[in-house]
Parts: structure tokens; C-alpha cells; sequence
């Protein structure tokens, strides 16, 4: 029976290249044939003549012939969708990452779900944020829920991040773990929309370190240990306001829009070297930094939306 689940498997992934390429050369020609169209539209009235002339030539079978294809598409993307949730056998994120998962800013909201998540799908776990006391107790908590798993922290202010003794302490406690998923979750967001302007000279301080410099030294940090091992993931929490124009946030989603435009360009720097890059772009979650206190159709608790970030990198 693994012998038949293993040859279907491969007759799916290879066939899934084949379909995929093949549809977008089709889909490529109907992009181009639409857009001679448009600009034909603009064109003078003896070369629309010309180009109706040429569109008499083209078989109608080849238009049929490309809706097939674009049925076969949609179909593809359902049985794709079926087989990644149902068929297909998730990954031992361990096995496949790494020992241990690193989360900052792990003791509350996402970043102590990501904690949890990952202890329970077998992974040990380093909390890092910068109240020893919290640190404690969720270790503590995850320990007694996961007693199989083990459970490390460490006390970081992540507003000191830039200073080379907080960058030594924390490479010094990670360099004797395998760290095969580091989570970039400690950030900071405004106490209220308000203008740039309006900012404190510590709030635009805070903005920066803890969302800009935190994450990019934290990648540096655990980087080249993946690099040696081939393998390795990375999570960088963004934000919807770094993909969006966020007035009244302006700095905020600035900073989160470099999260996000530095974890799309690191996705294809070490793709080729076995480390699988991830960003987060959340809406509305039940977190302190996003100030809402109540799930509903359009919000999602941090119970709800970690498995979910968890999922995607278990199925690759």
C-alpha cells in the first residue's frame, strides 16, 4: 500500500509540472491576444481591418481549445487543493527543519501560539521576550501541557538589539542548538493612529528597532548554522499595513512593509539552499499589539490563525 501511495504520488507531482507549464504557455498567448486586442481598439481603422482580417485565420478550435485548458486549470486547482489537505502526508517539522524552533516576542498573543503550535507538533521550543517573570510561566505551561518536548528561554530586550553585547548573548545561548525554525514575531505597533509627527522621538526609536532591526539581526543570528545544514525555516511576522497605504500608521506599516519585502527577496536567495522563508501579513487577530479583544467572522483568535501559518510549511 506505500509502494501505491508513493507511485501515485509521483505520477501526481509529475504530471502537476507538465499541466502547470502547459497552461501558462496557453494562458500567456490568451494575455497577449487580449492585449493586441486593446490596443488594436486605439489603432486606425485600416489596421483594425488588417488585424479582423488575421483574427478570420485563426481556427475557431483553437479558442475552444484554450477554454479546455482554462477548465483543465480550475481543475487542477481543486484536486491540487484536495490532495494537499487530504492525500498528501504533512511534514515532521523536526525531522525536516530542524530541533528547535526560536520565537521572540513568545509570551503573549501569536508569538506563545506559535510556541504551542510548534510543541506540540514534537518540536522543542526557545522563548525569548523581555519580562523574565512571563518567560517562566509560559515555559512552565508548555512544559506541563508537552512533557516530551523541551522548553528553553531567554530574557532579551529587544529595543537593545543594536548593541553588540545583546547580539553576543544571544548567539552565545543559540549556538549550541540546532535552530531549525526562527520565528520573528517581537514587534511594536502605534498606541493609536495618529500623525507622523505626532510620534515621540522614543516611539519612532521603538518603531524602528523593534521592527526593522530585531528581525533583521535575528535572521543574521541564525543564518549560517542553517546554511551548514542545508535546511531551515524562517517566519517573519509583517503586517497588512506593510502591504497597504496605511495613513495614520505611516511608520508602522514602513517598517512592516521592509518585513515583508525582505522576506519575499530572501525566499528566492536560499531557496537553493534548503531554507523555506515565510511572511505573515495578518488583518485583524485577538492580539494586544492589534488591540482587539473579541473574535468574530472577521477576526481571528491567535488559537485560530497559527495553525494555519503552521500547515502551509508542513505540506511543502
Amino acid at each position: 500500500m506505500g509502494f501505491v501511495c508513493r507511485a501515485v504520488d509521483l505520477i501526481y507531482r509529475t504530471s502537476k509540472v507538465y499541466l502547470k507549464v502547459a497552461a501558462q504557455i496557453f494562458f500567456d498567448f490568451v494575455i497577449i491576444y487580449n492585449t493586441m486586442s486593446a490596443v488594436l481598439d486605439m489603432m486606425p481603422k485600416d489596421v483594425v481591418a488588417l488585424f479582423d482580417l488575421l483574427k478570420e485565420k485563426v481556427p475557431a478550435d483553437a479558442m475552444y481549445l484554450i477554454l479546455g485548458l482554462w477548465i483543465i486549470r480550475c481543475l487542477y486547482s481543486v484536486l491540487d487543493f484536495i490532495y494537499d489537505h487530504t492525500l498528501k502526508s504533512p511534514k515532521n517539522l523536526k525531522r525536516s527543519y530542524g530541533e528547535w524552533a526560536v520565537v521572540t516576542g513568545a509570551t503573549d498573543g501569536i508569538g506563545l501560539a506559535m510556541c504551542k503550535e510548534f510543541a506540540k507538533n514534537g518540536m522543542n521550543v526557545v522563548l525569548m521576550s523581555r519580562t523574565l517573570s512571563k518567560l517562566e510561566d509560559k515555559a512552565n505551561e508548555i512544559s506541563e501541557k508537552y512533557p516530551n518536548i523541551e522548553v528553553k528561554y531567554m530574557q532579551v530586550d529587544f529595543s537593545k538589539i543594536n548593541q553588540v553585547g545583546v547580539r553576543n548573548g544571544i548567539d552565545n545561548f543559540l549556538s549550541e542548538l540546532n535552530v531549525g525554525v526562527l520565528v520573528n514575531n517581537v514587534g511594536v505597533s502605534y498606541p493609536f493612529p495618529k500623525y507622523f509627527n505626532e510620534l515621540t522621538d522614543s516611539e519612532v526609536t521603538a518603531l524602528t528597532t523593534l521592527n526593522v532591526d530585531a528581525t533583521t539581526w535575528m535572521i543574521r543570528l541564525v543564518l549560517d548554522g542553517m546554511i551548514e545544514r542545508k535546511k531551515g525555516a524562517i517566519i517573519n511576522i509583517s503586517s497588512a499595513a506593510g502591504v497597504l497605504t496605511s495613513p495614520l500608521l505611516a511608520q508602522y506599516g514602513a517598517a512592516k512593509g521592509y518585513v515583508a519585502q525582505m522576506s519575499r527577496a530572501l525566499h528566492y536567495e536560499l531557496k537553493s539552499k534548503g531554507i523555506y522563508v515565510q511572511c505573515q501579513v495578518p488583518l485583524y487577530v485577538t492580539t494586544k499589539l492589534a488591540k482587539i479583544k473579541k473574535a468574530s467572522l472577521f477576526v481571528a483568535t491567535e488559537a485560530q490563525y497559527v495553525p494555519c501559518i503552521i500547515g502551509v510549511f508542513r505540506r511543502l
